[in-house]
């Protein structure tokens, strides 16, 4: 994929995502279904990891994203243009995508998807994904928070080793910065990457991609520091994705006043699938 192909992968996006939710909601999507930055940054952040296929005139018929955050990787959004489905475009992307991450290292591949579609959960299953986890959305309305003493902004990263051993997300927490998209705040024993950009949720919405802490106070810590950046940005709602399995994750966002939404299937492949069922505090985001 290259910069220049941005224009047409939204478009294809759109319109793939818009008929699937037509299909499962019964309602016309006529709005873009993705915010434009979600496709820059993403393309930005891992260009090696992001595919198009081109159909015979030319023109882009199907996109996939990809992340390698070190030995941990996902991939998406995968879409494929109504009409070039069913002929296998989707799978080519795929294992182009699979490949790519490999060759550079990581060990565990992981995607989120509609659990209502039988069509893609076994798309997905013929390379050996499984159905095993989901990922949840929590949001709650920004309340002041005085920013915390003990956490920096934009500093170096700790070992992530205590998530996943090889865990690296230096180059999406220095791009955040490069682009004015976001922030990285680290403190004692965690780090969180925020955006306040509209990299995946509207302009109104804050978002955090990443967090994760060794314990209570750490994680509270990071969220004090996103809540108060975002506050200051003029944005109403913090937007924060967990794993499903994540106990302590979800009781401390709840705790902390955050309410659950969609709920969408996680599916994985290689080594080590059950690392976010420990007792670690923990988010991500596979979409």
């Amino acid at each position: 994929m290259q910069a220049s192909d941005l224009a047409e992968v939204a478009r294809v996006t759109d319109v793939a995502f818009g008929r699937i939710i037509g299909q499962m909601t019964g309602r016309e999507v006529t709005a873009p279904v993705m915010p434009r930055l979600l496709f820059s940054t993403r393309l930005a952040a891992d260009p090696a990891g992001c595919f198009v296929a081109i159909g015979e005139s030319n023109d882009v018929t199907g996109a996939v994203f990809s992340i390698a955050r070190g030995t941990l990787g996902w991939f998406g959004p995968l879409a494929v243009s109504p009409e070039a489905q069913g002929r296998g475009v989707g799978q080519a992307l795929i294992a182009a995508c699979l490949a790519g991450l490999r060759e550079r290292g990581v060990l565990l591949v992981g995607l989120e998807t509609f659990a209502e579609s039988p069509f893609h959960v076994h798309l997905y299953s013929k390379f050996g994904f499984r159905p095993s986890w989901t990922g949840l959305g929590f949001r709650r309305k920004i309340a002041p928070v005085p920013m915390p003493a003990h956490v920096t902004a934009n500093g170096g990263l700790p070992s992530l080793d205590f998530v996943y051993e090889g865990l690296d997300v230096r180059t999406e927490a220095a791009l955040a910065a490069a682009l004015g998209v976001g922030t990285t705040f680290v403190t004692d024993g965690g780090v969180a990457i925020c955006h306040f950009a509209p990299t995946f949720e509207d302009s109104a919405t804050g978002f955090v991609p990443f967090v994760a802490a060794t314990s209570r106070p750490a994680f509270d810590n990071l969220l004090d520091a996103a809540e108060h950046e975002c506050g200051e940005r003029g944005l109403g709602v913090l937007f924060v994705r967990v794993p499903g399995s994540s106990w302590r994750t979800i009781d401390g966002l709840v705790a902390r006043g955050y309410r659950s939404g969609r709920v969408e299937l996680r599916m994985k492949l290689g080594a080590r699938p059950d690392y976010d069922r420990g007792d670690i505090f923990y988010g991500d985001n596979w979409l």
